[in-house]
């Protein structure tokens, strides 16, 4: 655009002032014009980017108009400057509009809905929104009770200071988990999908809109793409935020994330994302599980009155929740009880069977998922103490450790990156947090390299890991406190006895019964315990404690020569119960 702003006259002047050119382009992504001002001689008075709806800034670009041309109207190009702006801004809205509609791919922004007329029984509405849900999709116990507590929840979300993700995943394809984020996004407050979405789309998105963000496909991205699962996981909290620079300026501006959000995956979330968040799995349904299909015309009938009912739900009810502390479980603690606190909040206010179901719901998802909350960290921790027990080493080389740890087929570690094994760097990146590193040693038996000391984990086993080292060993599933004695591989259990074999109760620091601890030096007594364990067969035994001696010759003699007293002192105590 151009047009001219006169200069005033000044009579007592002799020259005359001629009318300068103005030239307005923009606004870009940042709010900011282009404002060039030109002479009648088609010099340049002034050129520069500025935010012309900012008063300060369109000031500073009058004055040094004015400073420039003597005699110049500031007031007329004041309001020149300023309604060129607002009429760029119009024409750059409609045309966005125009341009990001869905029948140009664009993400609309989200509609308002209108209210139902009259006050709403939230228990009804529960229950329509449990039947909604499970005519078209599969669902079990708990889902079927977190799901519409859930979506009622995304209604009223800016009551609570965390609101949980909820994480619908399945073991394989084919589950129900597409179908249902087509019903979540038929009944949730302000729903966006997509099945791929980079960090930079999603913070901008939830500024402009605060939706419920479904996010389907995530295995195929999400794992990898580090910048979106911080974006992700700061959105769980009310003042979640991320921090981005904008403008040519490159000023830093803070983007607020918290959203309701549900991603769909198969296999687990990652750990951090699936710390906040409520899990409900889902399995492929049977021929015998009949549901309705999934077709978009009707579902949207069907949803519209719901939808409305939420909204007026949410309208008369969202103040009351602002504070409201239900009753907690005891077994739920920490984040877990972050999490529950929104929906357990909605089924108390909403009373009825949902007051109970929710608790109810809450423990039985928590139980569900204690055999599986260990993270990559504590799986690792738990597979390297392995490692030391099967060893019966006080030190082992980089190299054991890794050939221990690829070698678990039910582990990630064959396959850590892009289908390869762990590497040295690898393993020792994921135990530097917990402040162990490797260094250079010797080894028994001769040798020496790069390696780690037992003694070096036992405080973080302490911290992140149950205290019994049988507690998850594959070899004893016996109680703790008792020992499992095995002969070459077989346990007692298993071999011909006459009677019922004895199993005797220990405290982790008891004696063999009848004799105390073998006096005398070490190498006397690692003598004496050759000597013992060759009497009898070179057996297998294991100890509560978390000793484990394997069976055979070679693995003895390699085992003593290297053990430290207290190793020495459990050996004893294992081969003298084996004796007795």
């Amino acid at each position: 655009m151009s047009d001219s702003v006169s200069a005033s006259r000044d009579e007592d002047r002799p020259e005359a002032v001629h009318p300068i050119r103005i030239e307005v382009k923009g606004p870009d992504g940042h709010g900011r014009y282009v404002v060039a001002l030109t002479g009648p001689d088609g010099a340049c008075v002034l050129s520069d980017r500025v935010d012309l709806l900012s008063e300060d800034k369109r000031r500073s670009i009058v004055e040094r108009a004015a400073a420039r041309v003597p005699g110049l109207d500031e007031c007329a190009l004041d309001q020149r400057l300023v309604a060129e702006a607002w009429r760029l801004q119009s024409e750059r809205e409609a045309q966005a509009a125009k341009s990001n509609g869905p029948e140009a791919g664009g993400v609309e922004a989200c509609p308002v809905v209108e209210a139902w007329d009259e006050p709403v029984d939230g228990v009804a509405l529960l229950d329509e929104i449990q039947e909604f849900v499970t005519d078209y999709v599969v669902v079990r116990s708990p889902a079927e009770t977190i799901i519409p507590l859930w979506i009622m929840g995304t209604y009223v979300f800016g009551a609570f200071d965390v609101f949980p993700r909820l994480a619908v995943v399945s073991p394989e394809k084919q589950c129900g988990k597409t179908t249902l984020r087509k019903a979540l996004a038929a009944l949730c407050h302000r729903p966006v999908s997509a099945s791929n979405v980079t960090a930079a789309a999603v913070f901008r998105l939830i500024e402009r809109d605060r939706p419920t963000l479904l996010i389907d496909e995530a295995d195929t991205f999400l794992r990898e793409n580090e910048e979106l699962r911080g974006v992700l996981n700061a959105g769980h909290e009310s003042d979640g935020a991320v921090m981005r620079c904008v403008g040519d300026d490159h000023e830093p501006r803070a983007f607020n994330v918290f959203c309701p959000l549900a991603i769909f995956q198969i296999g687990r979330l990652p750990d951090t994302l699936e710390d906040r968040s409520l899990r409900a799995d889902m399995q492929r349904r049977t021929k015998a599980e009949k549901i309705q299909p999934f077709r978009k015309r009707p579902v949207e009938l069907r949803a519209e009155p719901l939808v409305r009912k939420l909204t007026r739900w949410a309208l008369d009810n969202g103040e009351a929740l602002e504070g409201l502390e239900p009753d907690m479980p005891e077994e739920l603690a920490n984040r877990a009880a972050d999490n529950w606190l929104p929906i357990l909040a909605v089924a108390e206010l909403v009373g009825g069977a949902w007051r109970d179901r929710a608790p109810e719901a809450a423990l039985a998802a928590c139980g569900a998922t204690d055999d599986e909350s260990d993270t990559i960290g504590e799986l690792l921790l738990t597979d390297i103490r392995d490692a030391f027990e099967h060893s019966m080493a006080d030190r082992m080389p980089t190299a054991g450790v890794l050939e221990h740890l690829n070698g678990l087929e039910e582990r990630p570690w064959r396959e850590w990156r892009r289908g390869k094994e762990m590497t040295p760097r690898q393993l020792a990146g994921r135990l530097r947090p917990f402040g162990i590193s490797p260094d250079d040693m010797r080894f028994p038996g001769g040798g020496h390299g790069r390696g780690y000391e037992r003694a070096w984990f036992e405080d973080t086993w302490a911290r992140y890991l149950p205290s019994s080292a049988t507690a998850r060993h594959p070899f004893t599933d016996n109680d703790l406190g008792q020992v499992d004695i095995r002969d070459n591989g077989q346990s007692v259990a298993e071999t011909d006895w006459p009677t019922e074999p004895e199993i005797v109760e220990l405290s982790p620091m008891s004696r063999r019964r009848g004799s105390e601890t073998p006096s005398g030096d070490i190498k006397s007594r690692r003598e004496q315990l050759l000597a013992k364990v060759e009497e009898l067969g070179w057996p297998e035994l294991v100890l509560d404690t978390g000793f484990h001696a394997r069976a055979g010759e070679d693995r003895w003699r390699e085992f003593v020569s290297g053990a430290s007293e207290k190793r020495l002192e459990q050996a004893e105590t294992a081969a003298g119960m084996f004796a007795a």
